[in-house]
C-alpha cells in the first residue's frame, strides 16, 4: 500500500546525466570517507581506466584501509592492470576471518582472469574446505561464466558432496553463454555423476545446437548410455529436428526408441506434474 502511493521513476529520470567532472574519480579516491573511496575504485574498474593504478595500489596495500576498499582495489589491479590474482588475493583468501574469506571470493568474481579462475577452482575442488566458501566459489565461477569457469563447474559434478554438485548446476544454469560442447563431453564420459549433471543442465537449457544433438544421437543409437536416453526423453517435442531424430531411432535401434517414447509419453501426460518418487513411504520402525 505504501509503495503504491510513490510515483515510479521514468526512464529519463534513471538515465545518467553525465555531469561528473573528469577528476571526479580522483576526488573520490582521496576522500576521507571509505564509502567514497570504495565508489572511486569501483568506478575506475567499471570504466576500465588504468590511469588510477598508482592511487588504487596505495589504497590496496595500506594497512589501515578498510577491507572492502582493499578487496575492490585488488579486483581493479587484477582485472584492469593485469596484476597476478595470487599477489592480490592470497592473503585475504586464507585469512582466519570467515567473512573476509567470503568477501574475497565475491571480489574474485569481478576479475575473470585465468589466475582468479584457478583460485576459485582450487576452493571449489577442495573437499576439506567449508561448504559456505565452496558454494561462493561456484557462484563466482558462474558470474565469470567463460569457458574455463564452465569447465570447472562441470568438473564439480564429480564431487562427493551433493550440495556442491547442486551449486555447480545452478551456476551453469544461470550462464548466458552456454557451454554445450563441454556438457556434451561430460554427458558422454564414463563418469555417471558427471553424465547426470550434464544431462540435467542440458535438460534445463531445453535446447541443443545441431552439432551436439548429432553427437548425442550417435551415442543413443548404441543404446548403452542411460543418461543420453533420459536427456532425449526430456527434450521438448514439437521441434522438427528433435522429433525427426527421435523418429529415426525407430529404425536404427527400436529398443532405444521404445525407451525414449515411453519416457516421453509419461513426461507429457497429465500425471507427470503430480508424480512422486515415494508417495507412501514406509513408517519408521
Amino acid at each position: 500500500m505504501l509503495a503504491g502511493t510513490v510515483q515510479p521513476f521514468s526512464p529519463t529520470d534513471l538515465k545518467c546525466p553525465g555531469g561528473l567532472s573528469e577528476d571526479h574519480i580522483a576526488t573520490l579516491l582521496s576522500s576521507p570517507e571509505r564509502t567514497q573511496r570504495f565508489a572511486g575504485v569501483k568506478l575506475a574498474r567499471l570504466r576500465n581506466d588504468v590511469t588510477f593504478k598508482e592511487a588504487i595500489e596505495w589504497l590496496r596495500f595500506h594497512p589501515d584501509e578498510d577491507i572492502y576498499v582493499r578487496l575492490e582495489a585488488a579486483a581493479y589491479l587484477t582485472r584492469i592492470c593485469g596484476d597476478a590474482a595470487d599477489r592480490q588475493f592470497a592473503k585475504f583468501l586464507y585469512d582466519s576471518d570467515p567473512q573476509i574469506r567470503l568477501e574475497t571470493v565475491v571480489a574474485l568474481a569481478a576479475t575473470a582472469t585465468a589466475g582468479s579462475i584457478r583460485l576459485l577452482d582450487e576452493i571449489l575442488c577442495e573437499r576439506n574446505e567449508d561448504y559456505y566458501l565452496r558454494s561462493a566459489a561456484a557462484w563466482a565461477l558462474g558470474q565469470i561464466g567463460n569457458d574455463a569457469a564452465s569447465k570447472s563447474l562441470i568438473a564439480a559434478f564429480g564431487d562427493t558432496e551433493r550440495a556442491v554438485r547442486e551449486e555447480a548446476l545452478e551456476a551453469l544454469e544461470s550462464l548466458s553463454s552456454r557451454p554445450y560442447k563441454h556438457l556434451t563431453d561430460a554427458l558422454l564420459s564414463g563418469d555417471d555423476d558427471s553424465a547426470a549433471g550434464a544431462a540435467e543442465t542440458l535438460r534445463r537449457y531445453a535446447t541443443l545446437p545441431g552439432t551436439e544433438l548429432a553427437r548425442i544421437l550417435s551415442e543413443a543409437e548404441k543404446g548403452d548410455r542411460a543418461w543420453v536416453i533420459w536427456l532425449l526423453s526430456n527434450l521438448p517435442s514439437g521441434e522438427a529436428s528433435i522429433d525427426t531424430a527421435i523418429a529415426q531411432l525407430q529404425t536404427i535401434n527400436p529398443r532405444v526408441h521404445f525407451a525414449v517414447t515411453v519416457l516421453w509419453t509419461f513426461l507429457r501426460s497429465w500425471i507427470a506434474p503430480s508424480w512422486e518418487l515415494n508417495p507412501r513411504p514406509e513408517p519408521i520402525k
